[in-house]
């Protein structure tokens, strides 16, 4: 039996994952794909600011999204231009409850 990768390990791991895999698995797809070498991870770039945000990735909820984002599809924005898009700092309940985000909620709880 093959050693599983990260990403392998997080999803068979993850009940969140597990139940939303409909919509991550393409996300992870890609991410397996930079992780075994098979492709570079792109340049992303925030839409305001034109930092890179590879990396640095966050969801909210979808209706705040849309508030941020005026309904731009796709809209790719760092934290920093979010948070001044909203008008105020991004709170706890402000993140989807995905593993992505951990860090992030980790971060607002400690530090905000």
């Amino acid at each position: 039996m093959s050693k599983l990768n990260p990403v392998e390990a997080h999803t068979k791991t993850c009940k969140i994952c597990q139940e939303s895999q409909e919509h991550l698995l393409p996300i992870f797809d890609q991410m397996k794909k930079v992780f075994e070498g098979k492709i570079s991870a792109p340049l992303v770039e925030c839409d305001d600011c034109r930092e890179d945000v590879h990396g640095k990735i966050f969801m909210v909820h979808d209706a705040l999204w849309e508030q941020i984002s005026g309904g731009k599809d796709p809209c790719i924005l760092c934290a920093i231009c979010a948070e001044k898009r909203l008008g105020r700092r991004f709170g706890v309940g402000d993140f989807q409850p995905i593993p992505i985000n951990a860090a992030w909620i980790y971060a607002v709880e400690r530090y905000r």
